[in-house]
C-alpha cells in the first residue's frame, strides 16, 4: 500500500513538474511575442510622427504656394499701373 501510494505521489511530483516546466516554456513563447508586439508598436509610432512631419512640411509648402502667388500679382499689378 505505502509502495503504491509512493509511486503515486512520485508520479504526481513528475507531472506536475513537467506542467510547471511546460506552462514556463508557454510564458517564454508570449514574453517574446509580446516583446516583437511592443517593437513593432514602437516602430509604427517612429513611422507615423515621420509621415505626420512630413505631412505637416508639405501642408505648409502647398499653403505658401498657393497663397505667395496672389500676393506676387499683386505686386506686379501695382508696379505697372500705380508706381510711376
Amino acid at each position: 500500500m505505502e509502495e503504491s501510494l509512493a509511486a503515486i505521489t512520485k508520479t504526481i511530483d513528475k507531472l506536475s513538474e513537467a506542467s510547471l516546466q511546460r506552462i514556463d516554456d508557454i510564458n517564454k513563447i508570449v514574453n517574446g511575442y509580446k516583446k516583437e508586439f511592443e517593437d513593432y508598436k514602437e516602430k509604427l509610432e517612429k513611422k507615423t510622427t515621420y509621415h505626420e512631419r512630413r505631412n505637416n512640411i508639405r501642408d505648409w509648402l502647398f499653403f505658401i504656394s498657393v497663397f505667395s502667388m496672389p500676393i506676387y500679382v499683386i505686386i506686379e499689378i501695382y508696379l505697372k499701373f500705380f508706381a510711376k
